[in-house]
C-alpha cells in the first residue's frame, strides 16, 4: 500500500468516527427543556408601546424570544429613540395558510413587519430571553409574525452566513383571556 493510500484510508476512518459521533448527539445535549421548542416566542403582556411607523397602533403585544438551547442565538434589533421605549426587533408578518376569514377579522394585506438596514445584533445566551413589542395588529387569526434568529456559531472564514431559523407567534399563542384586550 502506498503512502497516499494510507493517508486516504486514515482520513476515511477519521471521518467515519466523527460522523458516527455526531449521530449520537441527543436532543438533551441541545435543548434545555424538552417540552418546548429550542427557540420560541412567549407572550408576556398587552400594553402601550411607541409606534415605529405612521399608522401603527400604540397598543402592542409584548413578547419574549426565549433561547431554550445550549447555543447562543442572535437577532437583529434597532433602537426606538431616546425616550426609553425599548428596542425593536426585525420581524415579518405572514398570512396564515388555509385560513377562512370570518366576520370581524381584517381582510386585505397584512401589515408590514420591520426590516432595518442599520440593525444591531443582540446575542441571547442559553436559558435567557429578550423582551420586545410588536404592534397588536400584527397578529390576528388571518396572519402571524415570524422572527428570524441565527445560531451563534463561530465558523472562521464564513462571515455572517450562519445557520438560522424562524420563531412564529400566532393568534393562538395569545392567552384566550388576553385576546379581547387587543
Amino acid at each position: 500500500m502506498t503512502n497516499f493510500a494510507r493517508i486516504v484510508m486514515a482520513i476515511v476512518v477519521l471521518l467515519t468516527s466523527v460522523i458516527s459521533g455526531f449521530a449520537q448527539i441527543s436532543t438533551k445535549q441541545f435543548v434545555i427543556d424538552d417540552s418546548k421548542p429550542y427557540v420560541y416566542l412567549k407572550f408576556d403582556h398587552i400594553g402601550d408601546r411607541t409606534p415605529v411607523k405612521d399608522g401603527e397602533s400604540s397598543k402592542g403585544l409584548w413578547l419574549r424570544l426565549v433561547n431554550n438551547c445550549y447555543l447562543p442565538i442572535k437577532i437583529r434589533t434597532f433602537g426606538l429613540g431616546t425616550d426609553g421605549s425599548g428596542v425593536g426587533v426585525d420581524f415579518d408578518v405572514v398570512r396564515a395558510p388555509l385560513h377562512i376569514i370570518s366576520d370581524g377579522e381584517p381582510t386585505g394585506d397584512p401589515p408590514a413587519g420591520y426590516r432595518t438596514e442599520n440593525a444591531s445584533i443582540v446575542t441571547i445566551p442559553p436559558k435567557k430571553d429578550f423582551l420586545f413589542s410588536v404592534p397588536a395588529e400584527s397578529v390576528t387569526k388571518a396572519w402571524y409574525i415570524q422572527v428570524r434568529f441565527d445560531l451563534g456559531l463561530t465558523v472562521p472564514g464564513h462571515g455572517a452566513h450562519h445557520p438560522y431559523s424562524l420563531a412564529d407567534f400566532t393568534w393562538y399563542d395569545i392567552p384566550e383571556t388576553d385576546r379581547s384586550l387587543k
